[in-house]
């Protein structure tokens, strides 16, 4: 299955936290088209809830997922790439190995990709989410996941108050900008939604690492490929994190 032009980049800009309005004067198209969209998505891929539409599409590839990552976190790879790069050559000059030193600095890159967000936002947003709201959010994330639609469809229309609550507060413009405030915040721990999430990242670092000295020391390389290689992986290092917290158990359509 494949997404025309209109419907990926509507599932693209509801994805950024782009509005309705705003996505329509984006793409041009008026109320009428955007809900004509919504509802092709819709019937593609088998739901009526643009939570799991989305998650689908993404889990699916059906969207390109660079085109998902916030511009602050794409700003921050950039800076931060350049300063992984500068270390390793200083480090390669004084003949240490480069191991120790990475895990440091990528740990460094997620402490700071979180702070982004928490500087941004603190003074705008309650950050006390309630025990009724947070076992809604993982609810919401496993029946989504698992495609569980009778009991996920009730669930919606039993909390539908207390979904429309959480975009406000935490003003948003959509549920699944809903779940990723609620990271980016550390609203919720982490390992309520996957219990091994610690290993799991510990385990996509160890990944990365491998693949920014692979590429460091590439003799065919040149220093420009090699930044931006640095680059490429701390992007696909947040959204392997990320997507580990959405995707851990989807269906593929």
């Amino acid at each position: 299955m494949k997404l025309d032009f209109l419907e990926s980049a509507v599932l693209k800009t509801l994805v950024l936290d782009y509005s309705e309005p705003d996505i329509q004067k984006l793409l041009e198209i008026d109320h009428e088209k955007y809900h004509l969209i919504i509802s092709n998505l819709f019937f593609k891929y088998n739901t009526y809830d643009l939570f799991q539409t989305i998650l689908f599409a993404i889990a699916n590839g059906h969207i390109n997922r660079y085109d998902l990552v916030k511009d602050e976190i794409k700003n921050l790879a950039l800076s931060h790439s350049q300063y992984i790069y500068d270390n390793l050559k200083i480090l390669d000059l004084l003949k240490i190995k480069s191991s120790n030193d990475l895990d440091g600095l990528l740990n460094e890159f997620i402490i700071k990709s979180q702070g982004i967000f928490i500087k941004k936002d603190c003074s705008k947003i309650s950050f006390v989410l309630s025990l009724e709201e947070i076992e809604y959010c993982k609810h919401r994330v496993f029946h989504s996941l698992r495609c569980d639609l009778s009991e996920f469809d009730e669930s919606i229309l039993t909390n539908f108050k207390i979904e429309k609550a959480l975009i406000r507060r935490l003003k948003v413009n959509n549920f699944f900008n809903v779940i990723r405030r609620v990271f980016e915040l550390q609203l919720i721990e982490k390992d309520i939604f996957v219990p091994e999430y610690e290993d799991l990242q510990k385990a996509i670092k160890e990944e990365v690492k491998i693949n920014i000295i692979s590429n460091y020391q590439a003799l065919d390389m040149t220093d420009k490929e090699k930044r931006l290689s640095i680059y490429f992986n701390l992007i696909n290092y947040y959204n392997e994190l990320e997507n580990k917290l959405f995707f851990a158990e989807c269906v593929l359509i």
